[in-house]
């Protein structure tokens, strides 16, 4: 019985109890981990994405501003010509 729960409470035996706690306790640290990692590349990349949709606003908004410049410009000529 003293043998038993001897094996019972060794951790370098998978098919044990205790083998078993800290075969998930490492898979929950790796899966921390794992969320840890991700977490900082989600940040990195919605830093990344908001500096490009700002970037690309501004140069939607300057072409929008060109597009109207010529446009009264097309319709002043063409005004001109009447």
């Amino acid at each position: 019985m003293d043998k038993l729960a001897r094996e019972m409470g060794t951790t370098g035996n998978p098919g044990t109890l205790a083998g078993s706690v800290a075969r998930y306790t490492r898979s929950a640290q790796q899966i921390d981990d794992q969320l840890a990692k991700i977490t900082e590349q989600q940040d990195a990349l919605r830093a990344q994405l908001t500096t490009q949709f700002a970037r690309t606003d501004r140069n939607v908004a300057a072409s929008q501003s060109t597009l109207s410049f010529l446009k009264n410009q097309i319709a002043a000529w063409n005004a001109d010509r009447n």
